[in-house]
């Protein structure tokens, strides 16, 4: 006589619901990680998005966020490239 399969039961629906309910990640939680690229990848979504809306309210800080990230990944071209603009308009 073969035993019965035990069927496993599902005990937590609701811990599924959390793990895909999912905050999305700040710019604090990646700068105190210390993961540049994430927060890199975070600011151009951010400043991607904006500009598509016509939103320029905050465009400053993330451009200054990009190139404090890209200069700490040590891409010191791309962090001059992203800041060239600010430092331009500051200029004058």
């Amino acid at each position: 006589m073969l035993p019965r399969r035990v069927i496993p039961s599902i005990s937590k629906p609701d811990a599924s619901k959390e793990k895909s309910a999912k905050k999305k990640p700040t710019l604090d939680e990646f700068v105190d990680k210390h993961d540049w690229s994430g927060a890199l990848g975070l600011l151009s979504f951010e400043s991607n998005t904006k500009q598509a809306a016509g939103d320029y309210s905050d465009s400053e800080s993330i451009i200054m966020w990009m190139a404090y990230c890209a200069f700490h990944l040590g891409d010191y071209k791309n962090s001059c490239t992203v800041s060239s603009p600010w430092t331009e308009s500051r200029a004058d």
